[in-house]
């Protein structure tokens, strides 16, 4: 019993009174004893983790001035990581180095940023400046730095961004509102480009299928055209076969014999005088009238078959006056080329022949109008000469 209420802490050996202990006690001090080397073993590792033993006594603490250098070298350097002065803040720096997001940092993490993440050589800051400096931060000796503890240190080197913030913030927005718009035009400028190329291609692409589409259809059409023009020549080779047979080339088979030249002038004169009947008032070409008269599908040819109604029908020229075996011959010596029809030229020169029957032997009409407007004014001038004389007796007296 008197065992019971022993101190554990005191200086006593639990294991020297261990004899007149009971089983459960003795079991219970084991654990006991057991558990505190446990935690010892805890407390030092944990020291070891996160370099409490920087925080012991003996270890040096950076003066006023370090730390105000070395607060200067990280501000600098954070104002290179958050460029933007609106965002640039020591606890985003904080949040930064905090990788377990636990709302503290440790020396390891604090050496890992300025290592690797800020590349500060030991050039720049040496372990032993960092160590004064993490324990000149460690105010509560806890192996871990807080965000105040590492906030008081970064505002000793704040000064440097005063030279960001004498710009006014007003000015600061507009300037971003500005870069904002600028970029909102490039990239609706980059959409426009690209729909404008997007279009600029459909259409190059419309305009290569319409040309393949002429191209076909060009092709096409001549293709039709060759067909057609195969299709009419053959009709052609029709047509003139029966052309021959209707123009009556088979006179030139077996042609009767040429008129004379008396005759071809007898028949000349006999066609100019019914001409001259048909057209009495159409100047000196009436044997061109004659021929487009008889041209019906004014081709400027006409055939034996042409030829022969206008002088049957037209001209009312009878057999008794003009035999169909004159006519023929007439035809074969007018049709010089030989190709069953006759030219304007060949019935001109035929037709010139007898044209002096178209000589005028009486006044023309107009010859006649003109002696009577010559008549008549010689008649004025006579009365006007004798008005004139009365008058001037008349005056004298």
């Amino acid at each position: 019993p008197a065992l019971a209420s022993v101190n554990l802490d005191s200086g006593w050996s639990i294991s020297s009174a261990r004899g007149g202990l009971s089983a459960g006690s003795r079991g219970r001090t084991a654990r006991l004893e057991r558990s505190r080397g446990q935690a010892d073993e805890v407390r030092k590792d944990r020291a070891e983790r996160f370099h409490q033993h920087l925080s012991q006594r003996g270890r040096r603490v950076a003066d006023a001035e370090e730390q105000q250098r070395i607060s200067v070298m990280l501000n600098r350097r954070m104002a290179e990581l958050f460029p933007d002065p609106r965002t640039r803040c020591w606890y985003s720096f904080f949040q930064w180095m905090d990788g377990d997001s636990s709302g503290k940092i440790s020396y390891l993490e604090l050496q890992d940023m300025i290592r690797n993440e800020l590349r500060m050589s030991s050039g720049d800051v040496t372990d032993d400046q960092l160590q004064a400096i993490w324990c000149s931060m460690d105010e509560d000796k806890s192996g871990l730095i807080t965000g105040g503890e590492f906030g008081h240190f970064m505002r000793k080197g704040a000064s440097i961004h005063e030279a960001d913030k004498s710009e006014p913030l007003k000015n600061v927005l507009q300037r971003s509102k500005l870069e904002v718009a600028a970029e909102r035009r490039a990239e609706r400028m980059r959409h426009e480009g690209q729909k404008m190329e997007e279009a600029n291609a459909a259409k190059a692409d419309k305009q290569e299928r319409a040309a393949t589409m002429r191209a076909t259809a060009h092709q096409a059409l001549e293709q039709t055209g060759e067909q057609v023009r195969a299709r009419n020549c053959t009709v052609a080779d029709e047509m003139r076969k029966a052309r021959d047979e209707r123009w009556h080339r088979h006179l030139q088979k077996k042609p009767p014999p040429s008129a004379s030249a008396e005759e071809q002038e007898r028949v000349s004169v006999l066609l100019n005088r019914r001409v001259a009947q048909l057209f009495p008032d159409k100047g000196k070409n009436k044997w061109y009238c004659f021929f487009q008269w008889m041209d019906d599908d004014s081709s400027g040819k006409i055939s034996y078959a042409e030829l022969e109604d206008m002088v049957r029908n037209e001209l009312r020229l009878a057999p008794s006056i003009l035999t169909e075996q004159q006519l023929r011959a007439i035809w074969h010596a007018l049709d010089e080329d030989k190709s069953g029809l006759i030219t304007a030229g060949e019935f001109g020169h035929f037709m010139r022949k007898g044209e002096h029957v178209h000589a005028r032997t009486d006044p023309s009409r107009a010859m006649v109008l003109q002696q009577a407007r010559d008549s008549e004014g010689m008649k004025r001038r006579e009365d006007k000469v004798e008005a004139l004389r009365t008058y001037r007796e008349m005056t004298s007296e």
